[in-house]
């Protein structure tokens, strides 16, 4: 099946990927074999989006004006306060490090959110 967008975990063997059917799925054992994980959710019509990894437990996926977080390497998924100032506008794309989540919205804004905080911040305009 088509992958939309794949991610990985540095230095190791488990990776997340979207699927052109809108399925979020894992490996972990560089993609030779792949399980879907289950969001509990009702995907937006729009689908998935993308797929951002912190470290093995930590990651998230976002959909058209949704998001959601794990904090358990994909086993349960829970949805994210998205900023103030997104006001509806699909998210484009997201990066995440030790640090923060970004997420680039179509809006042409740029958001911040530290992993330490629940508030999120402009970052460009």
């Amino acid at each position: 099946e088509e992958i939309k967008k794949l991610t990985w975990i540095p230095g190791n063997a488990v990776g997340y990927a979207i699927t052109a059917s809108n399925k979020l799925v894992k490996t972990i054992n560089a993609g030779k074999d792949w399980s879907t994980l289950n969001l509990n959710l009702q995907t937006p019509s729009d689908g998935l989006i993308d797929v951002a990894f912190v470290d093995l437990l930590t990651g998230y996926v976002a959909a058209d004006g949704k998001m959601w977080m794990t904090i358990d390497g994909g086993d349960n998924w829970s949805l994210v306060t998205l900023p103030a100032g997104l006001g509806g506008s699909q998210i484009l794309s997201m990066f995440v490090d030790q640090y923060a989540l970004y997420i680039g919205a179509a809006s042409n804004k740029i958001f911040r959110k530290d992993h330490a905080s629940t508030g999120w911040n402009d970052t460009f305009e």
